[in-house]
């Protein structure tokens, strides 16, 4: 997998020492190219569900005075559900979810498909957010101390037709921080509610959600 990229830094309160983090996530896989590109009808998997969520929580609040919100790293006003497009409508890649509800303790399997019949570049796999969608609107569930800086290199990936990425994550505290780059520094506060989540993926602006119950 050919990767090219620059250094870059989300930044959050106060100043202190950075990590780089390159590559992807240790439960990332690429599927093997095949000789016709899927579309978006060959894949499994959804998007999101059609009904507004049964609970919505209020404002996150953690009782860690030092704790701050992982920053978002895409355009909210341009955020795409499932699937992105060339500037000519041509498609491009698609994200989906396995399950569009789940019990806590489960595990979500999100995949990223590159659809076209030509490569294409994203950022690494370790650069999304997670989020649910509160009475304050949607915030992401992890954080770090305020004297932390979040620190990615960002690497661009090339993905043959067919090629994919794949999440998976375990819906508990300590599971949707496991294995990932910065799991030394990063943490969930307070403890996943329940409720409609989504999965960002900032390289494409691209989202997919589902429910989770308690």
């Amino acid at each position: 997998m050919q990767q090219f990229g620059r250094r870059r830094a989300l930044a959050l309160a106060g100043a202190g020492l950075g990590t780089a983090v390159a590559g992807c996530l240790g439960s990332d896989r690429s599927s093997q190219p095949t000789d016709e590109p899927p579309t978006t009808d060959d894949l499994s998997g959804h998007v999101r569900p059609e009904d507004d969520p049964e609970t919505v929580p209020p404002a996150l609040s953690c009782d860690e005075t030092d704790f701050e919100r992982h920053p978002a790293g895409y355009d909210a006003d341009e955020l795409a559900w499932g699937d992105t497009t060339e500037t000519d409508g041509t498609p491009q890649f698609a994200l989906r979810v396995d399950q569009l509800a789940y019990d806590y303790g489960e595990t979500a399997t999100i995949t990223l498909t590159n659809v076209s019949d030509e490569e294409q570049h994203t950022g690494t796999s370790d650069e999304y957010s997670i989020e649910v969608q509160t009475a304050a609107g949607w915030q992401d569930v992890r954080g770090t101390s305020s004297d932390r800086s979040v620190v990615y290199n960002d690497l661009g990936i090339v993905h043959p037709p067919g090629e994919a990425f794949e999440w998976t994550l375990e819906l508990t505290k300590t599971g949707l921080v496991a294995e990932h780059p910065l799991e030394d520094r990063l943490r969930v506060c307070p403890d996943l509610p329940a409720g409609r989540y989504r999965f960002v993926f900032w390289a494409l602006n691209v989202a997919v959600a589902f429910d989770l119950a308690r």
